[in-house]
């Protein structure tokens, strides 16, 4: 019985884990929307790294249920390299544009040659 009772106890950290997973679950969706193909494309958060690599032009990459176990931090870091060579970089607040409670959706990095701005897209079945 006590060792029933230990096995519970030990477990219940895990089971309060998985019902904070289940709540939360997103995408992040990488997206050229510019006219030239985009290489060495990536997102940093807390210890997420995407890899997006190559983005061609009027393109999308989804990184499906990405760190779902994290909670998302309030800035994310875009990398990028365009046509011409040059690496870019940027900063980008996340905070903002996240709906309150649960996250189901996309999280969508949008790129535009020399730009990159983040949107939030609602999952349509998410109450």
């Amino acid at each position: 019985m006590k060792k029933s009772v230990l096995i519970l106890i030990g477990l219940l950290p895990l089971l309060l884990i998985a019902c904070v997973k289940v709540g939360s679950k997103y995408n992040i969706v990488h997206k050229n929307q510019g006219e030239e193909l985009l290489r060495g494309v990536s997102i940093h958060y807390g210890g997420f790294r995407s890899a997006c690599g190559n983005l061609g032009p009027g393109s999308r990459k989804h990184h499906q249920l990405a760190n779902e176990e994290a909670r998302l931090p309030k800035v994310a870091e875009a990398y990028w390299i365009t046509a011409d060579g040059l690496k870019h970089s940027k900063s980008l607040s996340i905070s903002p544009v996240l709906p309150k409670g649960r996250l189901k959706g996309d999280l969508i990095f949008t790129f535009d040659g020399n730009d990159v701005s983040v949107s939030w897209k609602q999952d349509e079945k998410s109450p």
